[in-house]
């Protein structure tokens, strides 16, 4: 009977094993080692090695195994096992070769060290399959496979609980593609229109996010990236405002607005906050609506922009800038000028136009 398991063939459960035994591999009656007789080895002379004959874990093979013993206290004896070598199938050649390897690991030792073979002639081995270099490699082949078929149910699992989970958090007005609490209402206008202009899913939970999107999107002409009119020209123009910047001066803040044309071109005006200009903008087109997706972050205010709403205004055109992301420059402190250091590739340039002296028409 295995001292280890008892004869039950089972012992402590993990993952990987479940809970063979490993003592007999679940033979039930392979004899590891000495039982309780090892104990009482143990306390007449705790500082010795000892040597026994297991079966080892797939029970098809004989094999010499040891055990330091290390008291550190009364009564607690913790074992260090260690491999020594491979013996054989039969029980009497591998008691000889087990007899033989410790005469020669101590060869000037008059007392060998204690070998256990209890049980070892009783014990009955696993049959031996012997197999051919092609059914080896088709058995790692299939034990790949588990793992992949293994892998492939878990995110399967792990799915069908994220897409319940998702279609729970939108029924709730959340946004099921961020960890924390992220309500589709706070959603930015950008990220709203990111995802109503989709047409590929990877999933149907995809699919219904951008449905919702869609019933919450506004049309933003796309930008054109070409300037707007002639340089000192008196213009009329309808357009949309779709962000507002505090700018610090030497002389005081101002506001600047940034604008769209319902074309696609940009254009920007900057001039204080308390022109006849920026105080109708203000008080008509600010702060006009309760939808939080068209909120924007000015200084330490936060304001609502009508997006889907155009005015029409008149200006003139100051300047049409144009800007190269991989162009390094620096503005002069004293006037503001643009000092280039080093040019750029001119890859990619951004055109605006800059506006001044504007006037709300409509």
């Amino acid at each position: 009977m295995c001292s280890r398991c008892g004869g039950s063939g089972k012992h402590s459960y993990n993952l990987r094993d479940r809970d063979i035994c490993f003592g007999c591999a679940g033979a039930k009656n392979c004899s590891r080692c000495g039982g309780s007789g090892i104990k009482r080895f143990y306390a007449r002379d705790p500082n010795n090695t000892y040597f026994y004959i297991s079966t080892g874990e797939k029970n098809k093979i004989f094999c010499l195994k040891s055990f330091d013993a290390n008291v550190e206290d009364i009564g607690d004896i913790r074992l260090r096992e260690k491999h020594e070598i491979v013996l054989c199938t039969d029980p009497n050649k591998a008691i000889k070769k087990a007899k033989a390897y410790l005469e020669e690991i101590y060869p000037n030792e008059e007392k060998l060290p204690k070998l256990f073979t209890d049980g070892v002639l009783d014990a009955k081995l696993s049959t031996i399959i012997r197999r051919t270099k092609e059914e080896i490699e088709m058995d790692k082949e299939r034990e790949k496979m588990k793992v992949v078929v293994g892998e492939v149910i878990r995110k399967s699992a792990a799915f069908r609980k994220w897409n319940r989970e998702a279609h729970k958090k939108m029924d709730e007005g959340f946004n099921p593609f961020k960890d924390f609490n992220y309500r589709i209402c706070d959603m930015s206008l950008l990220e709203i229109n990111s995802s109503a202009r989709r047409t590929k899913f990877k999933s149907n939970v995809h699919k219904r996010f951008s449905d919702i999107c869609k019933s919450l999107a506004i049309h933003i002409p796309a930008n054109a990236n070409k300037h707007l009119g002639l340089v000192g020209e008196k213009i009329k123009v309808r357009a949309m405002l779709l962000d507002l910047e505090k700018v610090e001066t030497d002389w005081g803040e101002n506001l600047k607005l940034k604008w769209v044309t319902e074309d696609g071109e940009r254009f920007i005006t900057n001039g204080k906050w308390n022109t006849a200009f920026n105080k109708k903008i203000d008080d008509e087109y600010l702060n006009t609506t309760d939808d939080p997706h068209h909120r924007v972050l000015c200084g330490d205010n936060l304001y609502e922009l009508s997006l889907d709403k155009f005015v029409e205004l008149e200006a003139t055109i100051k300047a049409h800038n144009s800007f190269d992301p991989s162009e390094e420059c620096e503005y002069s402190p004293y006037n503001g000028k643009k000092i280039i250091i080093e040019e750029g590739d001119g890859k990619v340039i951004y055109k605006t136009t800059k506006l001044i002296r504007p006037k709300l028409i409509s």
